[in-house]
């Protein structure tokens, strides 16, 4: 998929999270996708030979993290 849809299911998947609270399975989905999306990004920088990865790799990058460790540490 394309960085823009994973953007688009982030804003849904944040908007679940506001709705539904922490759900274990809303958590997995905004690790899998938070990754998914900086993944993306980095292959497109790749493709065009860059190497400066932006902050917001970083970023996507420690959502992924926060939101996998949640969902690892759910009962």
């Amino acid at each position: 998929m394309s960085v823009k849809r994973y953007e688009f299911d982030l804003s849904l998947l944040q908007k679940d999270l506001v709705i539904y609270g922490h759900d274990p399975h809303t958590h997995y989905y905004l690790g899998i996708t938070h990754h998914a999306w900086a993944e993306g990004v980095i292959q497109k920088l790749q493709e065009q030979q860059s190497m400066q990865i932006p902050p917001e790799v970083t970023y996507n990058l420690n959502e992924a993290i926060k939101y996998l460790s949640l969902r690892a540490l759910a009962t």
